[in-house]
């Protein structure tokens, strides 16, 4: 989906996953949703690159934590434009 809107993932996913970031797809490729429920504690910190979404959660009861969430090129020249992203998000998060 090139946009994934409030309504969208109310009615996929239920009330229960208020908070949710995305990376549109291009065309038929790619795309990435991060949702999750309220009460997992989301920092507020958060970055969206060519092939992935990263989040920054914290529960309230334990330290802040990263998930990142990608999808995989298919073409070579992407391929190492994906990796060279996943080494920028180890070292920046």
């Amino acid at each position: 989906m090139a946009v994934i809107s409030q309504g969208v993932i109310l009615s996929s996913l239920g009330s229960d996953f208020d908070n949710f970031v995305t990376l549109p797809a291009a065309g038929s490729a790619g795309g990435v949703l991060v949702a999750w429920r309220h009460h997992i504690g989301f920092s507020g910190v958060h970055r969206v690159d060519s092939f992935s979404v990263s989040v920054q959660l914290h529960p309230s009861d334990d330290q802040a934590w990263w998930l990142t969430c990608v999808y995989g090129p298919q073409t070579n020249e992407d391929k190492l434009v994906f990796l060279q992203e996943l080494r920028t998000i180890r070292d920046e998060c």
